[in-house]
């Protein structure tokens, strides 16, 4: 009688099933990372293009003779009411950080994930800039 000594030539060790997770899991932390940062990229596009928006109800208020309210989050943009709201940015971890509406020159800025924005009449935008005012060119 013979006794078979043969090993499964067909299974994996131990080794070479730890080292795929091992590279799996790296790969899993670069993807992590490379997304990550771009989640914070679309928050700032995205609230760029809302406070870009804000901008002719302001002109509007402006014209008809009302009054532009402090910005807040989903606070009445004109005291005369019907003129929208203030978008709310604690949605995208931001905030509103400065504003002057008292003279004709007039602006508003945001801080969205670590990026200012500004807006104003000025340039007639909104931008991402290191300093804002009512006459900065963004």
């Amino acid at each position: 009688m013979e006794i078979s000594n043969q090993k499964n030539k067909f299974a994996f060790t131990l080794i070479e099933i730890l080292v795929v997770l091992a590279f799996i899991a790296i790969l899993s932390s670069a993807i992590l990372a490379s997304i990550s940062g771009q989640r914070d990229k679309a928050r700032v596009a995205g609230s760029l293009a809302e406070l870009s928006g804000v901008l002719q109800p302001i002109l509007a208020c402006k014209s008809d003779g009302g009054t532009i309210s402090n910005p807040s989050n989903n606070g009445l943009i004109c005291n005369l009411g019907n003129y929208g709201v203030w978008p709310d940015l604690s949605k995208n971890n931001g905030s509103y950080t400065g504003f002057n509406f008292n003279q004709s020159a007039w602006y508003f800025s945001a801080t969205i994930s670590g990026s200012s924005i500004c807006c104003n009449n000025y340039s007639s935008k909104c931008a991402i800039s290191s300093s804002c005012g009512a006459n900065t060119v963004l």
